[in-house]
């Protein structure tokens, strides 16, 4: 009789439905979640309490306040470390701080002006990205292609370009010319005592130069002195288009009108403490034999 065959065994093949063992994964690294902004900001409204003034100590004190409790939280730290904090969240925290807060309090035409001058001192700084986002970044971590902001000092306050910002800044909006054109569209409406409508006072003065100041200087600079009271406005409470310009008791001269000029611009600089006035000369020009009979009655006033 012929041997019986037994068939080999035969490992059966996988079903479909059958799931396939998942390959080991090589092991990932841990990254901690960043801390959202808006936790970020209980956490700080916890450690740092509002101040109880909004002048421009308690403001300038505020913002130390707040750049270093975000250069030491670890949360905030690792936020910088990431690529930044936008300058939104931060100008949040200052307000948490100082709840009214206005930068011009403190001599700063924009809250940005305000960090550049907190920054002094730290290891952080202020960029700009290039789709004009500005964030608050470690100096040892600008995000490339950013443009860093310089920290700003008092020296840079002190100056020509500042005094001027804050000038334009607000109300009143004090957008002067340069130079001697301030003083020639003063002598020119002392001299013709305009009293008409505002459209008619700047054809005036363009025409009376000779056309050597433009329609948007004459107007812009009329402007500025409407809001310093150089003229009356009547009648009352109707548009400015509406209403005819005469010249202010006292404004007869372009000393007296730049001089009225002059004390409005030392109002808006007052936050920033000693005004320096040689500055402020350069931006409100008197020829020099009118600074020189200025200067006397100065100086019989205060008698």
């Amino acid at each position: 009789a012929s041997a019986l065959q037994v068939p080999a065994p035969q490992t059966p093949a996988p079903r479909a439905s059958e799931p396939r063992a998942a390959q080991p994964r090589a092991a990932q690294p841990h990254v901690a979640e960043p801390v959202p902004t808006t936790v970020l900001l209980k956490r700080l409204t916890r450690s740092i309490r509002p101040a109880g003034a909004s002048g421009r100590a308690a403001i300038i004190a505020a913002s130390k306040d707040v750049l270093c409790w975000l250069e030491r939280d670890n949360a905030a730290s690792a936020l910088i470390a990431r690529g930044g904090i936008n300058l939104s969240v931060v100008g949040q925290a200052m307000r948490h701080v100082v709840p009214d807060l206005d930068p011009v309090h403190a001599g700063f035409t924009k809250m940005v002006e305000l960090l550049q001058f907190g920054c002094r001192g730290t290891g952080l700084c202020i960029v700009r990205l290039s789709n004009g986002d500005m964030l608050l970044v470690s100096c040892a971590g600008v995000p490339p292609g950013a443009t860093i902001l310089p920290d700003l000092s008092e020296s840079d306050l002190h100056s020509a370009a500042h005094y001027r910002r804050l000038l334009e800044s607000g109300v009143p909006s004090l957008r002067l010319p340069e130079g001697e054109t301030l003083w020639a569209i003063a002598a020119q409406l002392a001299k013709a005592s305009p009293a008409s409508d505002l459209g008619t006072a700047i054809d005036a003065v363009v025409k009376g130069l000779g056309g050597v100041v433009s329609s948007s200087v004459a107007r812009q600079t009329l402007l500025a002195m409407l809001s310093v009271g150089v003229f009356d406005r009547s009648p009352e409470g109707a548009p400015l288009s509406e209403q005819r310009l005469t010249l202010s008791w006292g404004m007869s001269s372009a000393t007296a009108i730049l001089e009225r000029l002059r004390h409005a611009a030392l109002r808006k600089l007052e936050p920033l403490g000693n005004v320096d006035e040689t500055i402020l000369e350069t931006l409100i020009q008197l020829p020099a034999a009118a600074k020189k009979l200025l200067d006397i009655d100065r100086k019989a006033s205060s008698w």
